[in-house]
């Protein structure tokens, strides 16, 4: 069995949860995880100012619990572990403050990135956490971006006190009932006038950019009107509460600085691995803040790249679920939910312990159903694989991996100027409806063949 001795440089600084056999060497039981070896670098051959791969360290290195932890895996290539064993898991923990750590901008072209992005599952994550905080009996709920609405029909039986308003010019998947409207047609402000003060949580998920064919300005000057006509609509609907899609510049040199809405910055769950995308709750008749767009930028850095990836302990055994930040934040999520709606069945237990054993078996029944509603293959955490929709695939492209790596023609790769950064095509834009896509791309390409 391999060991490091604590004089070696590549001793693991973390061992509080390895076997000391006696006081010059550390046992670090082998680990099953996959390591990526095409992620080996030269040293000598590699940008100082790029974070290095470091096989020797971490390579037989044994979480907590044991197990795999697959999601954190890219911290131990880059970072020392970090085990938040002596954190309570809260509400904090789920908005951006203000001190927050921040880590300068890279490009992350050849690091590896072990986190999930699943968009349906990051969308549905946002409305449960938002709906249990602030949603109360009559409350309507007019959602702008709402389409295609796969999973709307199950976030309604849910919250079957509310009644949702779905705004969206693009198709719907979603079924019209006694508590869904469904209006095809584009968010506008007579709209907003005619649900003002009506007991409203507003919810936005609008997007006029579509990174895939426009320039990066193209794009920023979308999300700027898209920004915009969001603050617009809040005031209009003079909402209880709204959420709202949040980015600021990423020009920073350009827009140092941004006025907009005061609210919190609420963390993605299941977003894209370099995202710097975010939900933004905020009061009816609040005021509006000064945003800082670099230390947002490089925040949100550090959050993909340290905070996605440390350890949480938590006792849920769903498939899939292991101890990154997006698992553990489903945990807190459905607990929220289940505990405010009484939905976990205790009977007559007492015993604390028990009590506990229960609810934790009631989340992650919960986190597998959803895994089912979401997907039309039964896909979980731990076999999601994403497919692109067949519209949305560039033609320069042959396919688009979940860990940003792009396989590209010949044509684009011997021609750099067609090639587009991993960034852009990370974007929610083409990250939307992958299993529904599936079986109509296997089927386009058998025809090919």
């Amino acid at each position: 069995m391999p060991y490091y001795s604590q004089e070696d440089p590549y001793y693991p600084k973390l061992n509080r949860y390895n076997n000391n056999n006696n006081n010059n060497q550390t046992t670090v039981e082998p680990s099953s995880r996959t390591h990526y070896s095409n992620y080996d670098r030269n040293y000598a051959n590699r940008d100082k100012t790029k974070v290095y791969y470091r096989k020797v360290v971490y390579e037989n290195y044994v979480w907590p619990d044991r197990r795999e932890n697959s999601h954190c895996e890219q911290i131990l290539h880059y970072h020392d572990p970090v085990i938040e064993d002596d954190v309570v898991f809260d509400r904090t923990l789920r908005i951006l403050q203000d001190n927050a750590p921040r880590e300068p901008y890279r490009r992350r072209r050849d690091e590896l990135k072990s986190v999930i992005h699943w968009g349906q599952r990051k969308l549905l994550m946002s409305e449960i956490e938002f709906l249990t905080e602030f949603g109360f009996p009559g409350a309507t709920v007019v959602y702008a971006g709402a389409a295609p609405g796969n999973h709307t029909n199950f976030l309604s039986e849910m919250f079957p006190d509310l009644f949702f308003v779905l705004v969206d010019p693009s198709p719907f998947v979603c079924r019209p009932t006694d508590k869904i409207k469904i209006i095809n047609d584009y968010f506008t402000d007579d709209l907003a006038k005619e649900y003002s003060g009506k007991n409203v949580l507003f919810i936005s998920d609008i997007r006029t950019a579509e990174p895939q064919r426009m320039s990066e300005d193209e794009v920023e000057k979308c999300v700027a009107w898209d920004n915009q006509a969001q603050m617009n609509w809040h005031h209009l609907l003079k909402p209880k509460m709204s959420m709202l899609k949040f980015r600021l510049p990423y020009k920073s040199d350009i827009t140092p600085f941004m006025e907009y809405l005061d609210g919190e910055i609420y963390l993605p769950v299941w977003g894209p691995q370099t995202t710097s995308e975010t939900r933004l709750i905020c009061k009816g008749g609040c005021g509006t803040k000064i945003y800082d767009t670099q230390m947002y930028q490089d925040q949100m850095f550090f959050f993909n790249t340290r905070t996605r990836v440390y350890y949480y302990p938590h006792d849920v055994d769903a498939v899939g679920m292991d101890h990154c930040y997006d698992c553990r934040s489903e945990v807190y999520i459905l607990e929220l939910f289940l505990k405010r709606y009484n939905m976990v069945e205790y009977g007559t237990e007492t015993d604390e312990k028990r009590r506990r054993e229960i609810l934790n078996k009631s989340v992650a029944e919960w986190s597998e159903k959803i895994s089912k509603v979401i997907s039309s293959k039964n896909v979980t955490l731990a076999t999601y694989e994403k497919v692109p929709i067949v519209s949305q695939r560039p033609k320069e492209l042959h396919k688009i991996y979940e860990t940003d790596k792009i396989r590209v023609s010949k044509e684009t790769k011997d021609n750099p100027k067609k090639r587009r950064n991993d960034d852009v095509y990370n974007s929610d834009i083409i990250h939307t409806e992958y299993d529904i896509a599936s079986d109509a791309i296997t089927q386009t390409e058998k025809k090919k063949k």
